[in-house]
């Protein structure tokens, strides 16, 4: 027995499939994007830590200019930021070249993997002498910054 009424979607599962994973796509950039912005700012508090902070000086500006991230998803490097520094136009190549490298290592993971690198060989001697190059800035501040994006 009808009651007189007949309800027809206007859309089909095609369409309801491809709703949910546009919507799935908009927040997973979305979360890209804040998760490169944090890290963009770590390596920021990285490279601007001074030496009576508790960093290191300047002779080269290549230590300071190799510290930088290698962005990764699907195993396709989607950004790096190693922005120029002073004269440390070597430090930021072998930076890059480090976090590249490494990034290789993501190949068939899925989700996205960030790389953070103090690039310069020397950077963990200078490490091991009490001046923070990158892994207190970074170490101290991963765990707070992601929170506050998720």
């Amino acid at each position: 027995m009808s009651n007189g009424f007949s309800v027809e979607a206007d859309f089909t599962a095609g369409d309801l499939e491809r709703w949910i994973n546009e919507d799935v796509q908009d927040w997973f950039d979305e979360l890209t994007s804040q998760l490169l912005f944090t890290g963009r700012i770590l390596v920021n508090k990285a490279r601007a830590k001074t030496k009576s902070e508790g960093g290191f000086g300047n002779i080269t500006w290549n230590l300071r200019a190799s510290i930088g991230l290698c962005a990764v998803n699907q195993g396709k490097i989607i950004e790096t930021y190693f922005p120029p520094i002073g004269k440390g136009e070597h430090g930021n190549s072998v930076g890059r070249e480090m976090a590249e490298r490494l990034a290789v290592y993501s190949e068939g993971r899925d989700g996205i993997l960030v790389v953070f690198v103090a690039g310069e060989n020397y950077a963990e001697l200078v490490q091991t002498t009490e001046r923070d190059v990158i892994y207190t800035v970074i170490g101290d501040n991963l765990e707070d910054a992601l929170k506050s994006i998720l």
